[in-house]
Order: C-alpha cells, then sequence, then structure tokens
C-alpha cells in the first residue's frame, strides 16, 4: 500500500518517517479557512481528498490529510500572520489551558475515514521579554498557536492531557489505529 501526505507540513513527515513509513509528499491546494473548530476535519479531508484526485493510479493508495489549530478562550487560532500576530497569540496562552485538535482524514478509492483528537495543555505565565526572545529564537509562523510543542516552548508546558504528537501535528495513536484496524497494515 502507498501512503501519501497531503501537506507541506517538514512536522508531519518526521511523525511518519520516525515511525518507519515510506511516504511521498503532494501540498494540496486548497482554501485552509477555519471558522470552528469541526471545520478541521473537512480541511483535512479537502487535502487528502485534493491530493487524492490528482493521482492517475489510485488502487493500492492511502492519502492522509491533516489539519490542527489551537484554541483558547474561544477564540481559534491558527498559523500566526507575522511576529506580532505570534506574540499576540502566545500572550493569549500564558497562564491557562488551551486545546489543539487535529482533523485528521484517510481517502483511498473506497472509503474515506475522517477523526479528530483533542489535547489540553497547560502553558505557565510568560513574560512579554520572554515571548519576544522565543519568537525570535525559533521559526514559528508556519505553527498553529505560534509554537512548536517539540521545540523550545516545552520549556513553559506545564502539563498535556491527550495525545502529544496531536499537538506537533499528526495524532500518531489515531492514525496507527486506523490504519491497523480499517487497513489491515500493523507498521509495529
Amino acid at each position: 500500500m502507498k501512503i501519501i501526505l497531503a501537506s507541506s507540513s517538514p512536522r508531519r513527515k518526521e511523525i511518519l518517517e520516525k515511525i518507519g513509513l515510506k511516504i511521498e509528499i503532494i501540498k494540496p491546494e486548497i482554501d485552509e479557512k477555519i471558522n470552528r473548530v469541526d471545520d478541521i476535519i473537512e480541511v483535512a479531508y479537502l487535502k487528502a481528498k485534493n491530493v487524492f484526485d490528482k493521482l492517475e493510479r489510485k488502487d493500492d493508495l492511502i492519502v492522509i490529510g491533516a489539519d490542527t489549530v489551537v484554541v483558547v478562550d474561544n477564540y481559534i487560532l491558527g498559523k500566526p500572520k507575522d511576529k506580532k500576530d505570534a506574540f499576540n497569540m502566545i500572550k493569549l496562552l500564558r497562564d491557562k489551558i488551551h486545546y489543539v485538535y487535529t482533523g485528521l482524514s484517510l481517502v483511498t478509492k473506497h472509503k474515506s475515514i475522517l477523526d479528530i483528537s483533542k489535547t489540553s495543555i497547560k502553558v505557565e505565565y510568560i513574560s512579554d521579554e520572554q515571548i519576544k526572545r522565543y519568537i525570535e529564537k525559533e521559526e514559528i509562523l508556519d505553527a498553529a498557536g505560534a509554537y512548536k510543542i517539540q521545540g523550545l516552548f516545552s520549556c513553559f508546558i506545564k502539563s498535556i492531557e491527550g495525545e502529544y504528537y496531536n499537538v506537533v501535528g499528526l495524532p500518531l495513536n489515531k492514525l496507527y489505529n486506523i490504519l491497523k484496524k480499517d487497513f489491515g497494515l500493523d507498521i509495529i
């Protein structure tokens, strides 16, 4: 079975390669506008379907799409537009619990599977100066909520409840179980 990741996220690619999956990356061409949390499932599906429809050979093919958002105080945070936007996003997260949602979609010739994962994260208080230094030290403009949990921002995480890799951008446990149960692919 050939697996294609419909994404331009280097983190998602790293996650899949880390568990030994041989994948091909094809960037989807869709509008990723998110107005409410449930939209991420639709965006994940549209990413996978967009790439699937471009391919000629569709037998023995799984296309994976995913989309991640951060929610705090009923605000949906996607990727920041610039460093000022990133600063404001991180200010919203400090000393609070926020939620990371990832929509997941697997598309094949015969079926589509859609799911969502949720992880809660408690961030300690971060001063304005710390936020500025963080933004200068790490490239975060491609990350939902303006942070990468696997990088420097991990210093500010007090607790996490749920799947860690969901926060990185791909709910690995959920994906593993879907591949095993629905496609008979046990990669372990």
